[in-house]
């Protein structure tokens, strides 16, 4: 079952608010948010589709008398939590900040769980980064109208504090936010309300339901209100603010408190001091924050105390895996889940709490074969119990300094653990995460040597500097963060520049018992690097492998990531690349003056290359690393095309241009196909017919021409799509006899949808880089289709929420070879 909206009228205000609210509402993914499932664009009056909510909105709750329930303060205050976070998470959790604008007691529905849900979007704003305050045009609701918008029209999130002051306003009152059957100066609740607890006459206004209600909460959410409607917006809390003390305040319903002991730094001591009942701790916290902010609970399974007490033997110290200052890890056994990681805290304070909640909402997120997966945690215990999978192999650390262990750590199994960790991290820093504590000890080898990046107790969600407290491991720690306070992701670099440095040599980030000079590995491999003695220092495990040019290039390139300033390092996704093209080449001779990045992407790209090394194995390469989703995109073999276009006979040419040649062909399955060829083989043109394939295969809209498939097996990947019959809009414009048919009614339409497709592409986000008539195709129906995406580009600076979510999980291709 779902709600349908569908406007009253089509004027222009309203057809913008409806554009407003999809395009806010597309971004949001927070459990007390109303879900959008999809809109109508066919008819005259725009429908939007949303998951039916059966409970009514909170107005009703509040104002109907002729209910067969009471609405218990437990309800009231659970309710106005929930909308609290949810206001706070578009306040301060989406990557662009979201003023809701309309905050009102109607706006706020209730599920059959009673659940809040927060909707209507239609005049909310999105604010830009580092923004505080928009003049717009004055829109809202009588009796929540912020009163300082409504004189200067400034509109702030403090706006939508205010409005959520006066929903509190009714929830304690039971009375309407404006009425005209009050006295003259009764009518506005939030002045009434406000004299009212400046007087001391809270017991006189509550709603007669509540009396029986915990009065001292009842006083200090009073108080909370109160605050929140403050003529002056820079003496309102913030939502985050409001957020937490409404939480507090739900955590210690139940307990005896004095009333001038229950302030907010007493609330926040509860939450987090090692006494504090469990229902109260960290564990809750996080409980509210992952099934708050982040909506991961499809993705994370809540454990019970129980469970993992089983799974653990009682935390037996048998299965203790790994110790660390933060805690134990302990190897368990779960149904469903078999043997798995339990990361226990072993200490208890504020910022390891902090440290475990921050971990979880990231981990959450992440869904990369990279990285460690997330399987759930505990939320029964004073701090969180976080559940990974179980990797088997170990650290690389104890890899690259245990005798035994790495005598047989061979240098390919090196380079492509490297690899594989800074692909990883490098999709990460896309989204933007910032590890925040690279080292080997953190990275993970699983039963095939796979690495898996862990531990995201310092990750940062960023995309900028932030000033922080130092945290991090000595001997991993960028020397200007160390400085500064500042965290970048060329933090990560830098500290993956020591793990080059640590697969290099075999020798640890720091060691007190080697010599003064010598006790920071990133100090003395940059001297002995610079003195050209790399093969002194290399680890003698390696002295045996002739690899020693791949071993120096892979020595330069540690020695541009532990660059001292920031400016100077790779991103990690250059780091990626190198690291990827050197294990692409790895058997092939090189002289040393010739191992340099030019000279392996034209090895990669070489017309004389043999087929495991053209553009088609790079392609197969980021398939089957899990870059894209191969089920979209159907892997044809070269016979396969050659039989489809009768070995690419001159009568199935039906396009040509200055890259190529497109056939047309008959496949089984498919039918009628085109079949888009190269017919230059040279670096640029492979990597422009990786990208289409690429960006092509991520889209689905019925003005985008669909990819079918492609092959791999050619020096150049052939591309195969579906048959577009009408030939191009530029022949349609330009051809006289085409012209004389094309009326202006089919143009504007045509206009129309490929407009619409490149407005869905931009909010990817695509940048097609190549539009032009010839680009854009016609259907049997003349309808446009756009084609040719050899040179466009995913536009990471506007990724925003909502697609953070998609391509979170999705879009994986990019994190080597980029877009």
């Amino acid at each position: 079952m779902v709600a349908i909206k569908k406007s009253k009228l089509s004027d222009g205000y309203l057809i913008k608010r409806f554009i407003n609210e999809v395009d806010i509402v597309s971004q949001v993914k927070h459990r007390n948010v109303v879900k959008l499932m999809g809109c109508c664009l066919e008819t005259k009056f725009p429908l939007l589709v949303y998951e039916f909510i059966p409970n009514y909105t909170l107005l009703w709750h509040i104002h109907n008398r002729s209910l067969d329930y009471r609405f218990s303060w437990e309800m009231r205050i659970k309710i106005a939590a929930e909308i609290a976070w949810a206001v706070a998470y578009l306040h301060s959790a989406t990557l662009t900040p979201i003023v809701h604008r309309d905050i009102k007691s109607s706006k706020i529905l209730l599920d059959h769980t009673y659940t809040a849900k927060l909707i209507g979007f239609g005049v909310s704003r999105l604010f830009a980064l580092g923004q505080s305050e928009l003049t717009t045009l004055l829109d809202g609701t009588i009796g929540y109208l912020d009163p300082e918008y409504f004189q200067t029209t400034h509109l702030s999130d403090k706006s939508d504090v205010y409005g959520f002051g006066v929903v509190l306003a009714e929830l304690i009152t039971g009375r309407r936010p404006f009425s005209y059957d009050e006295p003259y100066e009764s009518r506005n609740l939030a002045t009434c309300f406000v004299s009212a607890i400046q007087e001391d006459r809270l017991l006189q206004i509550l709603d007669e339901n509540l009396v029986e209600g915990d009065l001292i909460q009842l006083k200090r959410v009073a108080e909370l209100t109160e605050r929140c409607l403050r003529v002056k917006s820079k003496e309102r809390p913030s939502m985050k603010e409001v957020a937490i003390e409404l939480e507090a305040l739900r955590s210690v319903e139940n307990h005896q408190l004095r009333d001038e002991d229950f302030n907010h730094r007493e609330i926040m001591e509860k939450l987090f001091h090692p006494a504090t009942p469990s229902n109260i701790n960290g564990g809750y916290l996080l409980q509210h924050k992952k099934l708050g902010d982040y909506s991961a609970n499809e993705k994370i399974r809540i454990f019970t105390v129980e469970d993992l007490q089983r799974a653990t033997n009682n935390y037996d110290e048998g299965n203790i895996i790994d110790r660390g200052r933060y805690g134990t890890i302990y190897k368990g056994i779960l149904p469903d889940y078999g043997v798995v990681a339990i990361k226990k805290s072993i200490k208890i304070y504020q910022q390891q709490i902090e440290k475990y909640i921050n971990e979880l909402e990231i981990a959450s997120q992440i869904n990369h074969q990279n990285v460690v997966k997330t399987l759930g945690c505990c939320l029964g215990t004073e701090i969180p119990l976080l559940v990974y999978e179980f990797i088997t192999n170990g650290t690389l650390f104890s890899h690259i300094h245990d005798p035994v262990l790495a005598s047989n750590f061979s240098w390919e199994m090196r380079i492509k653990v490297a690899a594989e960790a800074a692909a990883a991290l490098a999709y990460l820093h896309m989204v933007p995460v910032i590890h925040g504590d690279i080292k080997s000890a953190n990275i993970l080898l699983d039963q095939v040597y796979t690495a898996k990046v862990t531990d995201f107790g310092a990750y940062r969600l960023d995309n900028s500097e932030s000033t922080t407290f130092v945290q991090g491991t000595i001997g991993y720690l960028d020397p200007e963060y160390l400085q500064f306070g500042q965290m970048t992701e060329k933090s990560d670099v830098y500290s993956f520049g020591v793990v080059l440095a640590e697969l290099l040599t075999g020798r640890q980030e720091v060691s007190f018992d080697r010599p003064e000079e010598e006790r920071s590995l990133a100090t003395f491999f940059l001297s002995a690097i610079e003195e050209d003695l790399v093969l002194q220092i290399l680890d003698q495990n390696l002295l045996g492998q002739d690899k020693i040019e791949q071993l120096k290039r892979v020595a330069k390139l540690s020695v541009w990531c532990l660059s001292e300033k920031r400016e100077e390092r790779p991103s990690m996704k250059e780091v990626a690349m190198e690291l990827e093209a050197l294990r692409s080449v790895e058997n092939h001779p090189w002289t040393d003056e010739d191992l340099n990045h030019e000279k392996i992407m034209e090895h990669l790209f070489n017309r004389a290359t043999s087929s495991n090394f053209n553009g088609g194995f790079l392609l197969h390469h980021k398939l089957s690393r899990d870059y894209l989703d191969i089920e979209t995109v159907r892997i044809f073999t070269a016979e396969d095309l050659q039989r489809a276009t009768n070995n690419y006979e001159e009568g199935n040419i039906i396009g040509r241009g200055g890259y190529g040649t497109v056939y047309k062909g008959n496949l089984p399955d498919y039918g009628v196909v085109a079949i888009k060829k190269s017919r230059i083989i040279y670096q640029g043109k492979i990597e422009k017919y990786i990208n289409e394939v690429q960006i092509v295969s991520q889209i689905n809209h019925q003005n985008v021409v669909k990819i079918l498939g492609c092959c791999l097996e050619t020096e150049a990947p052939l591309q195969v799509y579906e048959f577009i019959t009408n030939g191009t809009l530029f022949s349609h414009i330009h051809d006289p006899i085409l012209a004389s048919n094309f009326s202006w009614e089919m143009r504007i339409k045509v206009a129309a949808e490929t407009a619409s497709a490149l407005a869905y592409l931009h909010m990817v986000p695509i940048v097609h880089g190549d539009i032009k008539s010839a680009n854009i195709l016609l259907d049997q129906t003349y309808t446009a289709k756009v084609s040719d995406f050899g040179a466009s580009r995913f536009d990471y600076r506007y990724l925003n929420c909502f697609m953070f979510a998609k391509y979170f999980f999705r879009f994986k291709l990019s994190q080597v070879y980029g877009s």
